[in-house]
């Protein structure tokens, strides 16, 4: 038998080592008949120890990310109906932050966002093209709305000379790209204004250039992502 400390230690450790399995069906079995009294203790040390506790844990993810990974794939099934309740009910308390924070996400990527957007329409032209008909059935409102400000804007413009002719002549000379993101888009591009008609741009050849729905959304009343030659005449 070992007889000074560090024997005893390397003895401990050799024993675990070789009864590994036996030790962990030890353990569980024992957690399973005292989980109870384990998550009462548990919580009131972590009540009391909150710096150490969290540290504790956060060493623990860092050391073991396959096991974290796993607890919470679990968590997460167990938990699923527990876990959408919550968030729906956090979503419903915060939406004035919910909506400040993607505002400013917006603001803050809009490059990169762009450029996801733009690949995936790319990848996925017939869902894309969906997805923009089913936005327009299910939001009738919306869009009549949308259309009225639209056209009053343009009659309140200093200049409204721009006809069908002049649009065709504008898709023709981008290539029927999008004219920051160059996606290829045929018949679906939109008339997107580099100065916008509320910040009294004009409705006119020099102002207009296509734009995929969802670079003219994005960039809505903000100035130009990119830089970009009107087409003139």
């Amino acid at each position: 038998m070992p007889k000074t400390a560090e024997e005893k230690a390397a003895y401990k450790a050799d024993w675990a080592k070789k009864h590994a399995v036996r030790l962990k069906l030890k353990r569980a079995a024992y957690y399973v008949e005292n989980k109870d009294d384990i998550l009462t203790k548990q919580a009131a040390y972590y009540a009391a120890n909150p710096e150490p506790a969290r540290e504790r844990a956060r060493q623990w993810r860092e050391d073991n990310p396959e096991r974290k990974s796993e607890t919470d794939k679990r968590y997460a099934q167990e938990n699923a109906e527990a876990i959408s309740e919550y968030q729906a009910g956090w979503r419903a308390e915060h939406v004035e932050e919910r909506r400040d924070y993607a505002a400013n996400y917006h603001i803050d990527n809009a490059e990169e966002l762009c450029e996801r957007a733009r690949q995936w329409v790319l990848d996925n032209p017939a869902q894309a093209k969906a997805s923009r008909q089913a936005w327009r059935e299910a939001n009738p409102e919306k869009k009549r709305a949308y259309d009225k400000r639209r056209k009053a804007l343009k009659r309140g413009a200093e200049r409204s000379d721009f006809t069908e002719v002049h649009w065709q002549m504008v898709q023709q000379a981008f290539g029927d790209r999008c004219a920051y993101c160059h996606i290829y888009a045929p018949g679906e591009l939109t008339q997107d204004h580099l100065t916008p008609l509320s910040q009294g741009g004009n409705h006119t050849l020099h102002n207009i250039v296509p734009a995929c729905q969802s670079c003219n959304s994005r960039k809505h009343a903000g100035p130009v992502p990119v830089p970009v030659q009107p087409l003139l005449l």
